[in-house]
């Protein structure tokens, strides 16, 4: 019998995936958005709050019913298994790109004699290990990480925001607005807060007293909360200008304010930790769903799903290593129009498999009405002949 999650479980979940994204994006959010960042995350993550409706509408279509499966009499089995591939390839290079950065701050920062490779297979190896194990394994791991990651943040939030002497003459900049930088960036913003989809490859092991809609919304919301708040201590204390050549703008934000004789020491241990258990669980889950979505496209058996999962870690630990051995592509690739546009084609899924489900249950309700149509004429004819 399968297990199935809570709500509260679904929002860890969610939570921790979308704050994860913002640490290691948040340089491209004040390139592309400057003034106007917090803004376009408002907007993004109202975006994906729509975005998150139309999955779980469409879940709830089909309950106890996996995407893989309602999916292809939907769409048919072609075109169904081309979304399937794309999904795969999704996981495939978000977790490549995750796993990329995460190694890029190792060896940037704290260990810049360590090469690329040497992180890559160290950590994806402990995520092959857990995603091995199944859902039950990720979300209890996560339920395990979420506990640690607020004490962490509790014990040091004191030290953080008691250091910094922000410049509050740039508060006023913020309500300059130019909405050719912000569509963009609201576009940028919600690729990554719109990962709530992801809950249409995961809907039938949640059983939630309420909405599944209700986890999610917190989820974002929550997430976008502290990621503005964020993003206003950075602006308030360097300003964009600073922050946008900054690589990693949010952990140097924390290394910067986080001193003192004793925390000096010691404040690389939250930020370590934190980001491993955010990227962590992200990479958990997509190798998850992408392991999922191909051995129930190719019917493998509960044994043989490890020889999938195996093979996408390698590759995704490959494509980390090629784009740790491109810095200069790599960049231009993650805000690139064609990587955006993958990125929204994706999160748009569950409302074509919607639009398609509707034109079908119409097309099915006119059917019958000219069904009902005819029936009824050659009875009136038969009653005239009786005549």
């Amino acid at each position: 019998m399968k297990t199935k999650f809570s709500s509260g479980q679904l929002f860890r979940l969610f939570f921790l995936f979308t704050l994860g994204t913002y640490v290691f994006t948040a340089q491209h959010m004040f390139q592309l958005a400057e003034y106007e960042g917090w803004i376009s995350i408002i907007i993004g993550s109202i975006g994906s709050v729509v975005l998150a409706y139309f999955a779980v509408h469409l879940a709830k279509r089909h309950p106890n019913q996996e995407w893989i499966d309602y999916g292809k009499r939907l769409l048919g089995r072609w075109l169904h298994g081309f979304f399937i591939w794309i999904v795969v390839l999704f996981c495939l290079t978000y977790s490549a790109v995750s796993m990329q950065q995460l190694a890029n701050l190792f060896v940037s920062i704290y260990y810049p004699t360590t090469p690329d490779y040497i992180l890559t297979i160290g950590f994806m190896f402990c995520v092959a290990v857990l995603v091995s194990n199944g859902l039950k394994s990720i979300i209890y791991t996560n339920d395990i990480l979420w506990i640690l990651m607020g004490i962490t943040v509790t014990f040091f939030s004191g030290i953080i925001l008691a250091i910094p002497e922000w410049d509050y003459s740039m508060f006023r900049m913020i309500f300059h607005f130019d909405w050719h930088k912000i569509n963009y960036a609201s576009l940028f913003a919600l690729n990554w807060t719109g990962d709530v989809i992801l809950f249409l490859f995961l809907a039938p092991e949640f059983k939630t007293k309420k909405s599944p809609m209700v986890g999610l919304v917190v989820a974002v919301f929550a997430s976008c909360l502290i990621i503005v708040e964020g993003w206003m201590f950075i602006f308030l204390e360097v300003g964009f200008h600073v922050a946008k050549r900054v690589k990693f703008p949010v952990v140097e934000f924390i290394r910067f304010v986080s001193t003192g004789d004793f925390f000096r020491n010691i404040d690389h241990f939250p930020i370590l930790f934190a980001l491993c258990c955010l990227t962590f669980t992200k990479l958990c889950l997509l190798l998850y769903i992408a392991t999922k979505l191909l051995t129930g496209s190719f019917r493998v058996k509960k044994k043989g799903r490890k020889y999938f999962l195996y093979i996408l870690v390698v590759l995704s630990s490959i494509l980390a290593i090629v784009f740790s051995n491109n810095a200069m592509f790599f960049e231009d690739f993650v805000i690139s129009y064609y990587f955006q546009g993958f990125l929204l084609f994706i999160k748009l899924i569950p409302l074509i498999y919607l639009i398609v489900y509707g034109i079908r249950k119409l097309a099915a309700a006119r059917s019958l009405k000219t069904v009902k149509i005819e029936v009824t004429s050659e009875d009136e004819k038969t009653t005239r002949n009786t005549q």
